[in-house]
């Protein structure tokens, strides 16, 4: 999903918008990103966020969850995609399908 920060404090020069995977599950009531915290102004911006921020959130994409006929699947992911392997592993959960753990591993 993209995120974009309304009336930043403060900016850099990637602007004020930037894309991000999804941890949360889709039952969730909560939303959940995952991101790598760089020390640019935006990331500044959202290390020190409170609530109020006023951000735009365009379009999800993408289908990340699992259908009940895939009971055997590993998921081997990256850094990268923590975000994506989050949301399975709370889906999985939801699911009792204990037989199933995405595996995390560091690149």
């Amino acid at each position: 999903m993209d995120l974009t920060l309304l009336n930043p404090p403060e900016t850099d020069a990637e602007g004020n918008s930037r894309a991000f995977s999804i941890a949360s599950a889709p039952f969730d009531n909560d939303l959940m990103i995952a991101t790598r915290m760089r020390d640019t102004g935006f990331k500044r911006v959202l290390r020190k966020a409170s609530p109020g921020l006023q951000v735009k959130i365009d379009h999800p994409g993408g289908s990340f969850v699992l259908h009940l006929f895939q009971a055997n699947l590993w998921a081997v992911a990256s850094w990268l995609i923590f975000g994506v392997a989050h949301s399975l592993r709370i889906d999985l959960d939801s699911k009792s399908m204990a037989q199933c753990r995405p595996i995390m591993a560091k690149n």
